[in-house]
């Protein structure tokens, strides 16, 4: 469970630069745990610093079909593999891929967590005000 806790504290986007960035990450993320569990989610992902070896492993900018993820402007680009959405969450294996466009090309810059919506609220399905990531849910 205490995993559990930790993998959804870092559940935003985890910078992947260097330890010392860590240290003075915002927050001031100290937490031994939490440091542990980045530096395996760094190791875990580093192969997807080549978004080439993203799309091999089945990530998309196009999830649910063209056109890609429409997604607010400097929120980088989003490359999802639905395969891996799944409650409880493997840290280890992000369904989604956060990339900053650069001179260079795409730099991957973090990775999201999310699982499928299941049951609803109590009195229905929620119709409320959603996220500014147009996704269908």
């Amino acid at each position: 469970m205490k995993r559990l806790i930790v993998m959804l504290a870092l559940t935003g986007v985890l910078l992947f630069t260097g330890a010392s960035m860590v240290l003075a990450a915002p927050g001031g993320v100290t937490d031994p745990d939490i440091l542990k569990l980045l530096a395996e989610v760094r190791q875990a992902t580093k192969k997807y610093h080549n978004v080439a070896a993203a799309l091999a492993d089945g990530y998309t900018d196009e999830p649910f079909g063209p056109p890609p993820i429409p997604c607010e402007p400097e929120m980088g680009i989003h490359y999802v593999n639905l395969d891996l959405a799944a409650l409880p969450p493997n840290e280890l294996a992000p369904p989604i891929l956060l990339y900053e466009p650069t001179k260079a090309g795409l730099k991957l810059a973090g990775v999201e967590y999310f699982a499928p919506a299941i049951g609803t609220l109590e009195t229905g399905p929620y119709t409320g005000p959603r996220s500014r990531h147009a996704l269908p849910l």
